[in-house]
């Protein structure tokens, strides 16, 4: 076995993740995903996301009040956990997979600023930068003033090699107030 108890698992996990990929991996951008209040546990006990498929004995209700951050049915195609999913194939560098189930969260919830980010950074890191343009013009427009969106835009324009356009970018995120510490390192790249 990999440890004592199913809360071990999760740092052995990661561990295997860092050795496989060559880095390190932050807790809170690790989604476990399970059918039992045990693995909502093993997550939350790490600082890891947790999503509950009731799959097996478990109710979503009951999966829902372990802690996990979404307690679905199934992962049906259609389902909500799109976005935390994609966002661990983001994590993980699988570009084509996260594009594919980030591009459908976005559809469903465009409000949602985290979605629409990491569907960016996918677009950027499949390198299909025409998309990647023309979804960062339409969350523009949605989140007019955020200096997130300032970023984005830093992170698109450096996958095109637009040097002074991003560093311009990355300059007005950071004056911002409560500006995103990200953009200080691609600034100082």
């Amino acid at each position: 076995t990999d440890g004592p108890s199913r809360r071990h698992l999760t740092p052995v996990a990661i561990g295997r993740a860092r050795a496989h990929h060559g880095r390190g991996f932050d807790p809170g951008r690790v989604t476990i995903i399970g059918d039992t209040p045990l693995d909502i546990d093993c997550a939350k006990a790490h600082g890891c996301r947790a999503i509950g498929v009731a799959t097996g004995p478990y109710s979503v209700e009951q999966l829902a009040t372990a802690g996990a951050d979404l307690a679905v049915a199934d992962l049906h195609p259609d389902d909500i956990a799109h976005d935390f999913i994609g966002a661990a194939l983001l994590a993980l560098r699988n570009y084509d997979a996260a594009v594919t189930l980030l591009k459908s969260a976005a559809e469903r919830d465009p409000g949602n600023l985290e979605t629409v980010e990491n569907y960016l950074l996918a677009l950027t890191g499949k390198g299909d930068f025409g998309a990647a343009t023309q979804t960062l013009k339409a969350a523009q427009g949605r989140f007019a003033n955020n200096p997130r969106m300032a970023y984005l835009s830093g992170r698109v324009n450096d996958a095109l090699d637009n040097a002074i356009q991003a560093e311009a970018d990355y300059k007005k995120a950071i004056a911002a107030e409560n500006g995103p510490w990200e953009a200080n390192l691609f600034l100082g790249r």
